[in-house]
């Protein structure tokens, strides 16, 4: 490094700008150089500002400004370096990340670094971003062209000065002990969200990541010490890994939360928010435009208290709007990185509003009337082969309004037999007819329920050689996704009044969305399961058909 470029990287950027424009071209590149070998910041916004147009928040900061060693130096040290940084949603982790990684292989700080993620695919979207940033036309006037050579699941960089760099991609819990290049172990390790979104509530999968983390991450360095270990994703469960890294003593850990403090008039947040969740206001964007009209005409009482990560990146406004439409649960673990224990309820019982149906008219605790006439209605059974500890079959009935409102009209949930489950279904599908309305109907036929099918078709067949109605337009449905989030996304429904259910239906429904717990697999939920397709057959879901007979099935 040079005396000037010594100078040039250690003064403010301003004066440093104002040195910079006296340089002839050949000068202001090698001050750029050394500046930006400890000016991360200045290197992304100089480099990849297309990319990086947003102001840095802290979390971005966080990652850019923490001391390199280079790996030579690092070898011999016998320790490591354990790093675990928790960062909302839509903050750009990996963005950053990616960044840093790519100043690695500019200035030679690493010579190995493995990326896992919980998906393959997302460790290799890593290494193409890498590969993309180091061959951009603005890194090759700087530096001079970067050569890289490798796949998709591994590659190796070489800079003009000579520094050559391997990224390799691996997915989180496969077999990576005994990583080399040439010689080579691996001098950096990041998991950039390793924990798989859909299996981290299960204990088994958690207490297996644990081990790989400790038995297998942890070993790929070289023996004599030098690894640094960047742990960096969102809590996505209050024992997940990056929860237990957190608090680890052995770890240097940050945690980031969109709204470092919540804003102190709830009461006009929640007039805000009933502005913006009254359907009969229009559509999304007509709604939007009138609680953004509150929020502007009460903004200063409104923000007073509220302290966010970063307006640039979330606004106070779209925090809450993300909470009115997402749901608080969501909220607290995917942008605030404080994920709801297994053992809390998902539904606030206290805000589930109750309407009243005399057969014909909704009577809404909005205090208006919707005629049964003008809705949509979905019938779905979910079906059960009986028998000890198996689930109760369930038939709920569910109204939508032209303005979207919901209604569940109707629960069943009792012992039957197979065949009497379907008779059930037919006499509910015929008394909804008689009111006026052609609802559709849906029944489960995942797994083992499928083989309940034939009795169902038994019946269409023997009401059409009867004489009695018999042309019921009939959804069929597998389910491939898990159905505790299915019912969970009913949480921002129900809590913005979208939902209403039926003063006539029984306790025990109720008591189902009470004790709804979403990382539970034994809830008694299936009057929910239930609610939830019937909701979505309203909505339009599935594609109805009419079966006739088994031997006309198309």
């Amino acid at each position: 490094m040079t005396a000037l470029g010594a100078h040039l990287a250690s003064i403010p950027a301003p004066e440093f700008g104002a040195a910079l424009a006296q340089l002839d071209t050949s000068a202001q590149n090698e001050a750029l150089r050394e500046r930006f070998r400890y000016d991360r910041m200045g290197l992304v916004k100089w480099l990849w500002g297309d990319a990086y147009g947003r102001p840095f928040a802290e979390v971005h900061r966080e990652v850019l400004s923490r001391p390199k060693i280079p790996w030579t130096e690092r070898i011999g040290t016998q320790r490591r370096w354990l790093r675990a940084l928790a960062a909302p949603r839509g903050f750009s982790k990996t963005g950053t990340v990616v960044a840093d990684m790519a100043h690695d292989a500019l200035y030679g700080f690493e010579r190995v670094i493995v990326v896992l993620s919980a998906e393959m695919s997302l460790s290799r979207n890593s290494l193409k971003a890498v590969r993309a940033l180091l061959t951009s036309e603005r890194v090759t006037e700087l530096y001079g062209e970067v050569k890289v050579t490798g796949g998709t699941d591994r590659i190796t960089v070489t800079t003009a000065d000579g520094h050559v760099c391997t990224y390799i991609a691996k997915s989180f819990g496969t077999a990576i002990r005994g990583l080399k290049e040439g010689m080579i172990r691996p001098t950096r390790l990041v998991v950039d969200d390793g924990e798989h979104r859909l299996l981290v509530d299960n204990p088994e999968m958690r207490r297996k990541w644990w081990a790989f983390l400790n038995e297998d991450v942890l070993k790929v360095g070289d023996t004599t010490g030098g690894l640094v270990v960047d742990w960096v994703g969102t809590v996505l469960h209050p024992d997940s890994i990056l929860s237990r890294l957190l608090k680890a003593p052995g770890w240097v850990a940050r945690l980031y939360a969109a709204c470092i403090k919540r804003p102190e008039r709830a009461d006009l947040w929640a007039a805000c928010g009933a502005i913006w969740a009254d359907l009969s206001l229009g559509d999304i964007d007509a709604r939007r435009d009138a609680a953004m009209a509150f929020y502007e005409a009460h903004r200063a009482e409104m923000d007073r208290g509220a302290v966010m990560l970063s307006e640039d990146w979330i606004s106070l406004f779209a925090y809450m709007e993300f909470r009115w439409a997402e749901g608080d649960a969501s909220v607290d673990k995917e942008l605030d990185n404080n994920p709801r224990s297994a053992e809390d309820c998902l539904f606030d019982v206290d805000r589930v509003r109750r309407c009243r149906f005399d057969g014909r008219v909704i009577h809404t605790s909005r205090g208006t009337r919707v005629e049964l006439a003008s809705c949509k209605v979905g019938i779905w059974l979910d079906p059960s082969g009986g028998g000890a500890g198996s689930d109760i079959p369930a038939i709920c009935v569910v109204a939508r309004d032209p303005h979207g409102y919901r209604y569940w009209l109707e629960a069943q949930a009792t012992r039957k037999r197979p065949s009497e489950q379907h008779e059930a279904l037919w006499a509910t599908w015929e008394a909804w007819m008689a009111r006026g309305v052609k609802p559709l109907v849906g029944v489960d036929i995942t797994g083992t329920q499928g083989n309940l099918d034939e009795s169902l078709d038994r019946q269409k067949d023997e009401r059409r050689r009867a004489g009695r109605v018999w042309q019921m337009p009939l959804t069929r449905h597998t389910f491939t996704e898990n159905k505790n989030t299915r019912i969970a996304t009913l949480e921002p429904a129900i809590h913005n009044g979208w939902i209403e259910v039926a003063e006539g239906i029984a306790g025990a429904a109720l008591d189902e969305l009470r004790d709804f717990r979403p990382a539970i697999s034994t809830n008694r939920d299936d009057c929910l399961d239930a609610a939830e397709r019937a909701d979505w057959l309203a909505a339009g879901g599935g594609a109805s058909s009419v079966v006739f007979h088994p031997s006309l099935r198309g």
